[in-house]
């Protein structure tokens, strides 16, 4: 499956005798989907030359980190936990706070259904 259009780049510079060992350098930031799964995925790189009429191909692979999340025909937040800070690495082995005291609170939704008369919008959690 394709992470993005195919990237296509006209190099062109002429190379002297001097610059026989010349490498062009070319870079390219690919955006990942918001929602893949965690796994194995590669990147598959394919070059072709027009003077030399050659063509070469390199696969490069990699792996997305990340929490699978059992799919859900409903709305269903999992598993929810608790951290003092935003980018805390572990969440907090019980939810004890006082008043004042920094919460966050992370979970992942499945079950979430786009369409013509759905959106998305801010949720906000008071406590009571």
């Amino acid at each position: 499956m394709p992470l993005d259009e195919i990237y296509k780049n006209d190099l062109e510079a002429e190379v002297l005798p001097q610059d026989k060992e010349w490498q062009p350098k070319i870079e390219v930031a690919l955006p990942t989907p918001p929602l893949v799964p965690p796994g194995n995925y590669k990147i598959v790189i394919k070059l072709d030359d027009l003077e030399a009429k050659t063509s070469t191909e390199l696969a490069v692979p990699f792996r997305m980190r990340g929490t699978a999340v059992e799919a859900s025909d409903r709305l269903v937040a999992r598993a929810f936990r608790f951290y003092r800070a935003e980018d805390e690495a572990q969440p907090m082995a019980k939810a004890v706070y006082r008043v004042g005291d920094d919460l966050w609170a992370k979970f992942n939704i499945t079950g979430f259904k786009y369409g013509p008369n759905t959106r998305w919008t801010s949720a906000t959690w008071c406590p009571s």
